[in-house]
């Protein structure tokens, strides 16, 4: 079909005309590799998602949607890594912010779709997971107040300082995806993709913090930006492994394994984890900053109300698993009727016919006796 070709070439076109508008010409700060790179990545991108966006439907359309828009913002507007990023503008800062609302539309989109059970909390622990990663920057390398001192303003202060911590949120989203029942096929590549953004957004920070509060916005390595390419690249690939089967969700789901809970919330990006090294720290390296209080405060209240949505997911879900069993049963007695009811009908008319045919030869009382065996098998069919 041309519709497929159509729309991918003019979503790179645009994409390109945005960049070289927004760059005066040539890309700013880019060498030919980096260039050579990043133009094949956004038609790859643009075409993957295009095509898959329009053989699919329902859910599956819309999921593929969101996430292709979201990552071709993010490739052309990123004030950080994309060739606009020596420009500034207001554009490229809503491109950022439009691009993470999209994915985190899509991730929550298919989540809902696919675990019952983790749709209630995913929501929510990715928000604390981005918290929880935003005050282990502010504590142990710059806060947004001094990364602004530094840099061309606000919003590029926030782009990188935010950078790690919206990553570290789609990471969790896309790994409670990888780790539930009945994973989708593209699970695993796309976790793999947001892991390469998070890799790249949080050495970004840590290489250059020192840096971005003195002297400005530093460029990024030739292999960060390789990294970041190789994102979308990941994204793009795992969208060919989509089907429709993948966004359906069975009614004896079970969410995530304990064991794969467990290492949540012992492993890197668990927020208890995070506040007890800052806790512990803080204590040996006193005083504490006013906001790590205000932190600890925040994240007394998000087990609270994690513990809350969780008893009411867990209560619903139940209520849902006895309606389903209920259903199932009542279809497998109401089977059993019926099967009965025909045996009954069906000995009823091979008795009526032998009835008939022992009439015919005389025999009365054979033909009477085979009538009482057809009336006592209909009288059985009705109860």
């Amino acid at each position: 079909m041309w519709v497929v070709p159509a729309i991918a070439v003019l979503s790179w076109l645009a994409m390109l005309a945005a960049v070289l508008a927004g760059s005066r010409g040539l890309p700013s700060g880019w060498d030919l590799s980096a260039t050579l790179l990043y133009l094949p990545a956004g038609f790859l991108c643009a075409w993957t998602f295009t095509a898959v966006s329009v053989k699919a439907s329902g859910t599956e359309r819309l999921f593929w949607g969101l996430l292709g828009a979201g990552v071709i913002l993010y490739l052309t507007g990123s004030p950080l890594w994309s060739p606009v990023r020596g420009v500034g503008s207001t554009l490229t800062f809503s491109c950022y912010v439009a691009s993470n609302a999209l994915l985190f539309g899509a991730l929550l989109l298919v989540l809902s779709r696919v675990s019952r059970r983790a749709r209630y909390v995913a929501w929510l622990d990715a928000l604390c997971v981005m918290s929880s990663v935003a005050v282990l920057i502010s504590y142990f390398l710059a806060t947004p107040a001094e990364l602004a001192s530094g840099a061309r303003g606000w919003q590029e202060a926030l782009v990188v300082f935010s950078g790690p911590a919206l990553g570290a949120g789609l990471l969790y989203l896309s790994l409670v995806l990888l780790g539930v029942d009945e994973k989708p096929p593209f699970a695993g590549a796309l976790a793999g993709g947001f892991l390469l953004l998070l890799l790249v957004e949080g050495s970004y920070l840590a290489i250059h913090h020192s840096t971005l509060s003195g002297t400005g916005l530093a460029e990024p390595e030739f292999w960060q930006q390789f990294l970041w390419v190789a994102g979308p690249v990941l994204m793009a690939l795992a969208a060919r492994n989509s089907c429709p089967a993948a966004f359906e969700c069975s009614p004896w789901e079970l969410g995530v394994a304990p064991e794969k809970h467990a290492a949540f919330w012992f492993g890197l990006l668990s927020p208890a984890v995070h506040f007890t090294v800052i806790f512990v720290w803080a204590a040996l390296h006193p005083p504490a900053p006013d906001y790590l209080l205000l932190a600890g405060a925040a994240l007394m209240l998000y087990f609270a109300l994690r513990i809350s949505i969780f008893s009411y997911a867990v209560h619903r879900l139940r209520l849902q698993r006895d309606a389903a069993v209920g259903r199932l049963e009542q279809g497998r007695i109401s089977e059993e009727l019926h099967d009965t009811l025909k045996q009954n009908v069906f000995g009823a008319a091979l008795l009526l016919d032998s009835y008939k045919k022992t009439k015919e030869k005389g025999d009365a009382a054979g033909a009477e006796q085979l009538l009482d065996g057809a009336m006592a098998a209909c009288r059985e069919a009705g109860h």
